[in-house]
């Protein structure tokens, strides 16, 4: 092969491009390694009856702890089953908090730890004195038993505005402290069981200037408690850094024809770069470690079916069972809820579990209660990670040219719902990347030559769906409805699709027989009938984003469905029923079988097709842009997302109103402007301006998307079911 022609001045450029690139990405880490080297050690300790033990040292590069979830989540996290089995309620908050505190040249500075729990602060080794007592409020009442599985009454009708914890007076606590280094070492301690009862700031004050919170470039824990973590975002930095240098060196190298494709693999590298980031960032603590019980009986029944093929989890009808299963009691951290756990467990297929069980295995589980969430949640995130890279090159085989693939991974890689949600343990993580390895197959068969061989894949991706959750059998119909629809009617292919999917798909009831067939047979029954039905099933899809039960994102959903309309549905037959009948096929499937049962979860599937329609619809607005398609990405994608910026209570309150009505103003003005000129005057110019206004959008919708995932350790809380809060009413 001939070496390409050389231009020296061609070359220089891309040199020079090459170069940018590394040194930003070398200034990325040096911020990245002083942010990261800053923060709180914790030691966390439980009791036992030998005394407190120390479970875990962490460091908390967030000094600040807004709820008790990342208090609940380190506690769990590092609980030593193998000594003490598993407690029958929430340990007690008992912790020892250190750090090295800088104070900068200037006045002296008084401190005072914000939190409604009781502490005791000693700087420099001397026990520093409260000026003023901190009085522990009252245990809140226990809610009543409730059973596992069954949605929470306050689901069933709209929620009031929760309010935000009062803080205390900021007065000072401790004598001012000159500039310089000064050894902190604080016990915090308190009870867990309200979310909002606990909280731990470190606050500092300069003479007579307003309070703050002590920033964490301020706080350096001790050495012996610092970790690797820094030397591992800074060796991924500069991987991602010297891997971006060398593509922007070939893109601007390149002739014309293909700068673009490079240009498009530098794209690909910042989503999935900037996707896992997103994906990662605190999955061990958002969402909650009870906000879904269901990674339990995943775990738990993966668990024992690699164990000893004994299939084992928590059922919240285990008196409907009679004598047919064995039965076991179990108080799980929370005394409220005792779970029932049946043996044998045949409620889901097993093929997550078994992934879920096989990450809590290698974590160090020896018994199946000693799961761990955080090991489980591993499974999930890697799954979610390949979803993206589907979603990816699907779009890019039904749209090869513009950035149709871009867009629908910047979507699914950062709409706050579908990011959290695929950090939990569900069969639906799963489900994602088999139906999209369904579709990519088929399209690899479709359009290079209809290979036997990428039929079969596709047909065992869709068949897989079954042994992973049963209104995944959708998947196989959908499939062969596909095949079937070429123009040519490939009858043969048809019958194999159907006949590799169906055959995968018998290997649930080789499962169910091997177990046990009049026990899975019966659950069968139950699973898919048991539930009440209603005429609403299909209008809850398009008005209810979830996390969880947390119902927020309906901004972000409604620009997806209307998206995907307009992206998907108005386009050749070679692109519709790719995304519509996968999506309308598992969208009856799961209603069917759910029935009014709502969660999160279950629409985990249908987001991801939705991005890709939603992908493709925002490629043709950077083509022809107009004032109705620019709206929607504004109005509903971009602004939807500034309801997260201020706290809720300012939100709520008359003194914003004012203010916060110039503020959409500024917004929803500018933001239309390009959008309207390019329908009224349509040429380069307005075209341009209405394109620079697209990535303005997306660049915002990214950090304000950002903003809520990083945040959600206290979200979860403060904007509790925001699209069914009455707060904004008149």
């Amino acid at each position: 092969m001939l070496d390409p022609p050389r231009h020296p001045r061609r070359d220089a450029v891309a040199l020079g491009l090459a170069a940018v690139v590394l040194g930003l990405t070398v200034l990325l880490g040096a911020l990245a390694w002083v942010r990261l080297s800053h923060g709180l050690a914790i030691t966390w300790r439980v009791s036992s009856p030998r005394g407190p033990v120390a479970i875990a040292t962490t460091f908390e590069r967030r000094p600040v702890i807004p709820t008790r979830h990342r208090v609940t989540g380190r506690l769990l996290q590092y609980y030593p089953f193998a000594e003490l089995g598993v407690p029958s309620e929430l340990p007690e908050l008992d912790a020892i908090v250190e750090a090295d505190l800088v104070i900068p040249p200037g006045p002296a500075r008084t401190l005072r730890v914000e939190t409604p729990n009781v502490v005791g602060l000693e700087v420099d080794g001397r026990r520093a004195p409260l000026a003023a007592p901190v009085v522990r409020p009252p245990p809140p009442v226990r809610p009543p038993p409730v059973r596992p599985g069954t949605p929470p009454p306050p689901f069933l009708q709209p929620a009031p505005v929760a309010p935000l914890p009062v803080a205390p007076p900021p007065v000072a606590v401790t004598r001012p402290f000159a500039p310089g280094t000064h050894r902190l070492r604080i016990t915090w301690r308190g009870g867990l069981i309200d979310p909002n009862a606990v909280a731990f700031a470190l606050r500092w004050r300069a003479g007579t200037a307003p309070e703050e919170n002590v920033p964490a470039l301020a706080l350096t824990p001790p050495p012996a408690a610092r970790d690797t973590f820094t030397q591992w975002v800074l060796a991924a930095i500069a991987l991602l850094g010297g891997l971006l240098a060398w593509l922007v060196f070939r893109a601007a190298r390149a002739e014309h024809d293909l700068r673009w494709p490079r240009l498009y693999a530098v794209a690909v590298v910042l989503v999935l770069a900037s996707g896992g980031v997103a994906r990662f960032y605190d999955f061990q603590l958002a969402p909650d470690v009870f906000e879904n019980d269901d990674w339990m009986f995943a775990t738990w029944n993966g668990w024992s079916l690699l164990e000893d093929g004994t299939s084992r989890g928590w059922s919240s009808w285990a008196p409907w069972y009679g004598n047919d299963v064995e039965v076991e009691h179990l108080v799980y951290f929370e005394s409220h809820t005792t779970w029932d756990v049946i043996t044998p467990y045949l409620e889901h297929p097993p093929l997550m579990h078994l992934l879920a069980g096989a990450a809590a295995r290698l974590g160090g589980a020896h018994h199946w209660a000693h799961s761990r969430l955080w090991h489980a949640r591993l499974v999930p995130l890697g799954l979610g990670f390949l979803s993206l890279m589907l979603v990816l090159a699907i779009t890019r085989r039904l749209a090869p040219k513009g950035p149709a693939a871009v867009f629908a991974g910047t979507l699914y890689a950062f709409i706050p719902f579908i990011v959290l949600q695929g950090r939990e343990v569900k069969e639906e993580s799963l489900l994602v990347p088999l139906l999209l390895g369904s579709l990519w197959f088929f399209l690899r068969w479709r359009d290079d030559g209809e290979r036997t061989s990428d039929l079969v894949l596709g047909a065992l991706c869709a068949g897989l769906g079954t042994l992973t959750k049963v209104p995944g059998a959708a998947f196989i119909p959908a499939y062969v409805i596909l095949v079937l629809a070429q123009p040519h009617r490939p009858w043969r292919a048809a019958w194999t699709a159907l006949g590799v999917g169906a055959a995968v798909s018998a290997l649930l009831f080789v499962y169910g027989a091997l177990i046990d067939w009049r026990v899975f047979l019966d659950t069968l029954i139950k699973q898919s009938s048991g539930r009440a039905t209603h005429w609403n099933l299909f209008p809850r899809w398009i008005d209810y984003a979830i996390i969880d039960f947390n119902q927020v994102g309906r901004g972000w959903l409604v620009f997806l469905w209307l998206a995907f309309v307009g992206g998907a549905i108005t386009r050749n037959k070679r692109v519709e029923p790719v995304l519509a009948v996968p999506l309308l096929a598992y969208m009856v499937s799961i209603s069917l079988s759910a029935g009014s049962w709502t969660f999160g979860w279950y629409a985990m599937p249908l987001h991801a097709l939705l991005a890709i329609g939603a992908g493709l619809f925002l490629a043709d607005l950077w083509e022809e842009p107009d004032l109705f398609r620019g709206a929607l990405l504004m109005l509903m994608l971009v602004m939807y997302g500034f309801n997260f910026v201020f706290p809720m209570s300012w939100y709520a309150s008359p003194a914003s109103l004012l203010p916060l009505r110039r503020y959409v103003a500024a917004f929803v003005i500018p933001a239309l402007t390009p959008f309207a000129l390019s329908t009224l005057f349509p040429n380069r110019t307005t075209r341009l301006m209405s394109r620079v206004a697209i990535v303005v959008g997306m660049l915002l919708f990214v950090a304000l998307a950002s903003n809520f995932i990083a945040n959600y350790e206290s979200f979860t809380e403060e904007y509790k079911n925001f699209d069914r809060t009455l707060g904004f009413n008149p």
